[in-house]
């Protein structure tokens, strides 16, 4: 708080010659002061609180993409090293047979177009492994 002093001198023709001074000091108005320092307080706190809140939220993202990544990259392998292999020699068995006419031609397409089905699925578990892949870099601030 500032603290004022001011002095005066008057010197007046018709009237007496007489000196002026003033002291100003603030006073605190009914605790006004220390109801914005709690206010201030109370701020920081939910500031702080909100602030917790991001971080484990953030932390409970990147676990999330982090399984996510893990399990895509499963799905993906599987697909791609072990299910299409394994459709591309049931689509050649049911070639033999179908030479061999011990079996319809509809059978020999439905297995072709399980195999795309296939490459569609492993395409899109790709697409979906790179999505996730990328929130995650972007999230850990590694971009």
């Amino acid at each position: 708080s500032d603290v004022k002093f001011t002095l005066g001198y008057y010197q007046r023709e018709i009237f007496d010659d007489y000196i002026s001074f003033n002291i100003s000091i603030p006073l605190g108005m009914q605790g006004r002061e220390k109801l914005k320092i709690q206010q201030s307080k109370i701020n920081k706190e939910s500031i702080n609180e909100s602030l917790k809140s991001l971080k484990q939220e953030l932390k409970i993202t990147i676990e999330d993409l982090e399984k996510k990544v893990k399990v895509i990259k499963q799905n993906y392998e599987l697909i791609d090293n072990k299910m299409i292999p394994l459709n591309e020699l049931l689509e050649q068995s049911h070639q033999i047979h179908l030479s061999a006419n011990t079996m319809e031609s509809l059978s020999v397409y439905e297995s072709i177009n399980s195999k795309y089905d296939l490459m569609i699925l492993s395409k899109n578990e790709k697409i979906s492994y790179f999505d996730a892949l990328s929130k995650l870099l972007y999230f850990k601030g590694q971009l």
